[in-house]
């Protein structure tokens, strides 16, 4: 906001108009323009600025919304019975995800710095916390799925995105409490082992990433659990869109033959994914190392060279196109990685074992212990537990200073060596114990100490490594295998879909990061779906700006662009006399400009 400023010269005041702004994290001020006398300033025009809020960012994101029909899609959904629209609170609380994401208590503060209410025509005091809230409630799964299904066939004609190629990964993020029924303990994507979380999983289209499906599970659901009931929705609209063919790109980690057996019962699905090295992958690997003949060779921008085989063989039921990779680097990645991992499982264990000594553990308490310890590796080590029954622990030490030649002690603590694992495991009482010592030691008796520990029942382990193992495991190292349901598929082909994944994997990070899925305020279940399924719309909007930047080729980021934009202001110019007011923008860069055309403004 502007103000004024009076500076008085020779005894007349001159009066200039100032503003204030922030620079390195303080606060300056700078003059915007000299006003004149005090009776050039009642011959003018005067006015003030004031109300100066952000338009420029905000109204981009409203545009993009517009362009994919955001109010019909959703509110067609979300019947709300009064107040803001569904679409409107949506669309607010996606676009604070992607500006400035705070929490429900602060909304009312930030939405009163952008010019979202003259854009959206919602008044600020309608956002409070418990309306938000409460908003949440309305995006229950079967709604947010429904709205999903709206968004893609939107993205379909607007933009000829295709679902004929569909990523699907899973992640997890952690809470801060036990929310019922969602959250629980799991591997940690975060490493947040230490707290309850719950799995994301989220279906984007292969060539632009658009999110088109997105699922909660209980933070304790494996990935693998997860790919069928996903595929259903997919397969199901498929029917719905009249899609004749849908190929579903998917990690290693979902594979399993039961999984592959549910696709294959889908006649519109074919699928594309890692493999596992199990004993029927390796055999592929096998013939591809003995056979060494590589149909194909690809250099990739980091300076990697992948060399590509492919076999047409019978696996799970059916015939498939397996396609083996292998890469120098990766060798050296898999080489270096087991040799870590093989170092701090025998760096734990040899704590354990020390630990072992000094404090009794139980068989249970070992068996989770080292467990813990072998994670990824268990392949790779013997253990042998060694349970012991409670017995007596017997020491027998040399007294200092002893005036006696030590050699006369030798002979009588050779006896000592035999007779105390006996007596340990005697079950004579400390008393009888002490005394059959003492008469073994006669009268040397008094150049000992005796102690006699009771030890409960324990457990002790003996470890090795299984070198054998180590070594065939080296044999496999930069190797890799796709399995492709559709054996038309080029071996290129292949390659490039598994390696369009990476694009799932983008929008998780835009998620967890720029957006900031992270700290999650709700205890109720309902209202964490309802959060994660903002911060899935506020994925949505960012892709589709992504996607309308790299179309008018402006090479810009999206929060740059977004950035470059918030330093367009809408701000109120009053004047003195006549007592009007006007809406005014400050000035518009011909950059700015191309991000607000390329942004689909004006809608």
């Amino acid at each position: 906001m502007t103000y004024l400023v009076t500076k008085i010269k020779n005894g007349t005041p001159y009066y200039y108009e100032y503003e204030s702004y922030r620079k390195d994290g303080k606060t300056k001020h700078r003059m915007v323009r000299y006003l004149g006398k005090t009776k050039d300033l009642a011959k003018s025009d005067d006015f003030i600025v004031k109300d100066i809020k952000s338009w420029g960012d905000v109204q981009a994101l409203c545009s993009i919304a517009n362009t994919i029909d955001f109010g019909k899609n959703v509110n067609l959904i979300l019947q709300k019975g009064g107040g803001v629209e569904a679409s409107k609170l949506l669309l607010i609380l996606a676009i604070n995800r992607i500006l400035d994401p705070c929490s429900k208590n602060k909304m009312e503060s930030w939405f009163r710095k952008t010019a979202l209410d003259s854009i959206l025509g919602v008044e600020p005091h309608l956002l409070s916390a418990q309306n938000l809230c409460s908003f949440l409630d309305y995006l229950t799964p079967d709604r947010t799925e429904r709205i999903e299904r709206n968004f893609t066939r939107t993205l379909k004609k607007k933009f000829n995105a295709s679902t004929d190629f569909v990523i699907y990964d899973i992640t997890s993020t952690y809470t801060y409490g036990s929310i019922k029924n969602i959250s629980e303990y799991g591997y940690s994507r975060d490493h947040r082992s230490d707290l309850e979380q719950i799995n994301i999983g989220l279906a984007v289209t292969e060539r632009d990433y658009f999110p088109i499906l997105h699922q909660i599970f209980e933070g304790n659901v494996p990935d693998v659990v997860t790919l069928p009931g996903t595929a259903r929705i997919l397969d199901d609209r498929c029917n719905d869109d009249n899609t004749p063919k849908m190929t579903l790109i998917y990690d290693r980690g979902f594979l399993s033959e039961d999984n592959i057996k549910i696709l294959d019962t889908m006649d519109r699905f074919d699928f594309v994914c890692g493999a596992k090295k199990t004993n029927d992958v390796i055999e592929n690997i096998d013939d591809t190392i003995t056979d060494d003949t590589f149909e194909v060779e690809i250099k990739k921008d980091d300076g990697e060279t992948i060399k590509g085989h492919s076999i047409e063989k019978k696996l799970y039921g059916r015939k498939r196109k397996i396609v083996v990779l292998f890469s120098s680097e990766l060798k050296l990645t898999h080489s270096h990685g087991r040799k870590n991992r093989l170092k701090e499982a025998s760096d734990s264990l040899k704590n354990l074992s020390e630990s072992c000594e000094k404090r009794n553990k139980s068989h249970d308490m070992l068996v989770v212990k080292i467990h813990e310890a072998l994670k990824r590796v268990q392949r790779y080590f013997t253990i042998t537990i060694n349970d012991h029954p409670e017995c007596n622990h017997i020491r027998v030490d040399r007294k200092e200073n002893l005036s006696i030649d030590k050699r006369k002690l030798t002979w009588v603590e050779k006896k000592l060596e035999k007779v105390i694992p006996e007596l340990e495991l005697s079950g004579l009482t400390n008393r009888e114990i002490r005394k059959q010592i003492n008469d073994l030691l006669g009268s040397l008796r008094k150049h000992y100490t005796v102690t006699i520990e009771q030890k409960k029942p324990h457990s002790t382990f003996d470890y090795s490594l299984i070198e054998s193992e180590i070594k065939a495991a080296a044999r496999y190292d930069g190797y890799h295998v796709l399995i492709s349901s559709n054996i038309d598929h080029d071996v290129n082909d292949i390659i490039d879909l598994y390696d369009s994944k990476d694009g799932v994997e983008k929008a998780f990070y835009t998620i967890k990061h720029p957006i900031q899925i992270q700290p999650i305020r709700h205890w109720n279940p309902q209202r964490v779906r309802g959060h994660v399924y903002v911060c899935v719309v506020a994925y949505l909007l960012y892709s589709v700006a992504r996607y309308l930047l790299r179309k008018n080729e402006i090479s810009h980021s999206v929060l740059d662009s977004l950035d470059d934009l918030g330093e367009v202001k809408q701000y109120v110019k009053s004047y003195s006399k006549g007592k009007k007011e006007e809406i005014c923008l400050t000035d518009i860069s011909d950059h700015q400009s191309d991000l607000l055309s390329s942004f689909c403004y004006p809608a």
